[in-house]
């Protein structure tokens, strides 16, 4: 049986490891770490984080930082951005001049997608288009401007600039998204003078604009800023070559979600249905999916979903498509899957439709149909209507027959007409075609009626 002794120490030492998960990430604006980056980094920036790596703007270069500290690689980027946002495939930066611009990157070479001018609109001065700070909610961009004139979303698909509210502040810098609240940098108190770099740090209310709390930051003129959800703090940068990891005073991070896997149809499988549920498995820390799809190797964003599936229907035989799942939390963090890949069956079933053509209204009733290799030939009301293999009219000839029948031999287009004698047959036997008008395809007239007689154009 314990004693009282032993019972104390052991609940001494719950006690002290429940207090130490509370306190693992400090109080609210504690530096829990910092990198000293001189002497090969003079002057910060913008700081940005893809969930595995740091990236750190330095003189108009790109510095890619593993978690441990260690420069993975450099990028020459010709800009130096203050805000950088993660959307789980490709990270986005503002540029401090009027109207940005703001670039869409490709990570993997740091180079630029989509260039975007920011023009919000109404500005009440050249300054209010000067984007600083921008993060991604999961869903949409959020952006901050220079004045502090207003905290705006953008919407990356339209390109639509909406205001939301102001920040506080004067000069807003960095800005952060740790899934449930903004995080904006200012380096000039309301109402203060610039050469004070009276810096605050404001935890915002995304939906009302409101300060929650407020701390000053380590000193030196602000920058940039964004939030890590690795280690559940900001990474924030300031005049001196210092990264700062800094405590929101939440007791855990928001953690990452995992990888989306096991892909049904699985990757280069062949002879799928074009009517696919694309399935994949279920991600650990995972609120919803974006489900990317289409036939380019890199395929666009088509939706979310909750679930674990997504219906795809209509496609066509004979192709090949792509298709990619992104992870997403509610902490905004997010995590790509591969690009995998499938092929669509040649054909369906015997007897399936593939695809049809309406024809209405030019055409009112069809009787023959006829194909050379490269065009099709349809009968209408005593008229050939010649067709190209997407279903564009070509030709129109007139002809005066009714044929049921069409046969290409190589060169030329033999019809049948469903009348006694033919027209043009020797004899009519239903079921058997004996000799049939012979026509010159090129301008559909008849050439010869006669069986001894065929001559090419």
């Amino acid at each position: 049986m314990p004693t009282r002794q032993k019972i104390f120490s052991y609940l001494v030492i719950v006690a002290l490891a429940v207090f130490s998960v509370t306190l693992a990430y400090g109080a609210e604006g504690d530096v829990i770490k910092t990198w000293n980056l001189a002497p090969d980094v003079t002057s910060l920036r913008g700081v940005g984080f893809d969930g595995q790596f740091i990236y750190l703007e330095n003189a108009g270069t790109i510095r890619k930082y593993g978690l441990s500290g260690n420069l993975v690689q450099t990028f020459s980027y010709g800009y130096s951005p203050i805000g950088f946002a993660w959307d789980g495939q490709y990270m986005w930066t503002t540029n401090p001049g009027a109207n940005g611009p703001i670039h869409k990157i490709n990570i993997s070479n740091w180079t630029i997608v989509e260039s975007i001018s920011f023009s919000p609109p109404s500005p009440p001065s050249w300054l209010c288009t000067v984007p600083h700070g921008i993060a991604w909610d999961g869903s949409k961009l959020w952006i901050v401007t220079s004045d502090s004139c207003g905290m705006y979303t953008m919407d990356p698909s339209t390109k639509q600039i909406t205001w939301k509210f102001k920040p506080p502040g004067t000069k807003s810098a960095g800005l952060a998204w740790d899934g449930q609240y903004f995080w904006i940098s200012d380096y000039v108190s309301d109402g203060g003078d610039i050469t004070t770099l009276d810096d605050h740090v404001y935890k915002i209310n995304p939906n009302t604009g409101s300060v929650l709390s407020q701390f000053t930051p380590p000193s030196g003129k602000s920058r940039g800023m964004t939030y890590d959800s690795v280690d559940g703090c900001l990474l924030y940068t300031g005049i001196t070559p210092t990264l700062y990891f800094i405590s929101t005073g939440a007791t855990t991070p928001c953690s990452i979600p995992g990888t989306p896997s096991s892909p049904s149809p699985s990757n280069g499988a062949t002879g799928v249905s074009i009517n696919p549920t694309l399935i994949w498995s279920a991600s650990s820390n995972t609120d919803s999916y974006d489900v990317y799809f289409g036939t380019a190797s890199s395929p666009q964003y088509v939706g979310n979903t909750t679930g674990t599936s997504y219906s795809r229907s209509g496609l066509s035989y004979s192709t090949t498509y792509y298709w990619k799942i992104v992870a997403k939390n509610n902490c905004g963090n997010s995590t790509s899957g591969s690009v995998w890949s499938f092929t669509t069956a040649a054909y369906g079933a015997e007897g399936d439709v593939i695809k049809t053509w309406n024809l209405a209204p030019d055409v009112t009733s069809l009787r023959g149909v006829g194909f050379d290799g490269q065009f099709i030939y349809l009968e209408n009301a005593g008229t050939i209507r010649k067709y190209g293999l997407s279903g564009n009219l070509v030709q129109t000839f007139s002809y005066g027959y009714s044929p049921i029948g069409f046969a290409w031999d190589g060169q030329y287009m033999w019809t049948t007409h469903p009348g006694e004698n033919g027209p043009i047959h020797k004899k009519w036997l239903w079921g058997q075609t004996f000799k049939i008008r012979l026509t010159i395809i090129s301008n559909y007239v008849e050439y010869g009626h006669g069986e001894t007689t065929k001559s090419r154009v």
